[in-house]
C-alpha cells in the first residue's frame, strides 16, 4: 500500500505551499472535518470567496476509530472546545467562513455537483470514512479543481488504502507533501 508514494510521483513541500502555490483568490473551498481549524486558518489566508468547515464536533465512539493509533480520543466537551477554536481562527473573515456541524456524508448532499474549486478531506480515519468521504465528495469537485486530504501514511493504514484504491479507480495523479510530519495528497481533476 505503501507503494502509493513513489518518488516518480509529484511531491510538494507543505499545506501551506500547495495553497500559496495552487489556491488563490476567489475561490469556493470546502475543509471536512476541522478539528481546531488550523489548516482552516490557513485556507482562509488564499482569501477564497467562500470556505465551508464542515465537522461533526462529535467524539468518536471506540468502534469509530477502530484501533487507528493516531487519531485522538476527545471528549464531547474537548470537541466543543476545538469547534470554539476553529470559530476563533475564521473569526477576522467570518462572512467568508461558513460553519456545517453535521456528518460529512449528510452535508455532502447539500451541494450539487462540481461546485468546489477545492476540497480537503481530514475527517474520520478508518478506511470505511475515508473511502465513503473521497466517493461523496469528489464529484462536487469542479472540473480543473483540487481534491486533497490529510494524513496519507503508513500509520494510518486506513488513510492509505482508501487512496491507493479511489487512485486505481480514477487514474488521477497523486501529488503529496514531504515536509509535513503527517503528508498531505493533492488530486488534480481532469477539466
Amino acid at each position: 500500500m505503501t507503494d502509493i508514494l513513489k518518488p516518480k510521483q509529484g511531491m510538494l513541500s507543505s499545506r501551506k505551499q500547495f495553497l500559496k502555490d495552487f489556491i488563490g483568490p476567489g475561490k469556493v473551498i470546502a475543509e471536512v472535518g476541522v478539528f481546531r481549524g488550523v489548516h482552516a486558518a490557513s485556507m482562509m489566508g488564499t482569501n477564497p470567496n467562500s470556505l465551508f468547515l464542515i465537522d461533526r464536533w462529535r467524539a468518536f465512539r471506540e468502534e469509530e476509530v477502530g484501533g487507528e493509533k493516531q487519531v485522538q480520543k476527545v471528549s464531547t466537551k474537548g470537541m466543543l472546545n476545538a469547534m470554539c477554536e476553529a470559530i476563533m481562527a475564521c473569526k477576522p473573515n467570518q462572512n467568508i467562513a461558513k460553519i456545517i456541524r453535521m456528518d460529512s456524508l449528510e452535508a455532502a448532499e447539500l451541494f450539487p455537483d462540481y461546485f468546489f474549486d477545492f476540497v480537503y478531506i481530514d475527517g474520520g480515519h478508518k478506511y470505511e470514512f475515508v473511502k465513503t468521504d473521497l466517493e461523496a465528495w469528489y464529484p462536487k469537485v469542479k472540473r480543473g479543481g483540487w481534491f486533497g486530504g490529510h494524513d496519507l501514511c503508513s500509520q494510518l493504514e486506513g488513510v492509505m488504502r482508501a487512496v491507493s484504491e479511489f487512485l486505481q479507480q480514477t487514474g488521477l495523479h497523486l501529488d503529496y507533501t514531504t515536509a509535513d510530519k503527517f503528508p498531505s495528497f493533492y488530486l488534480r481533476k481532469p477539466a
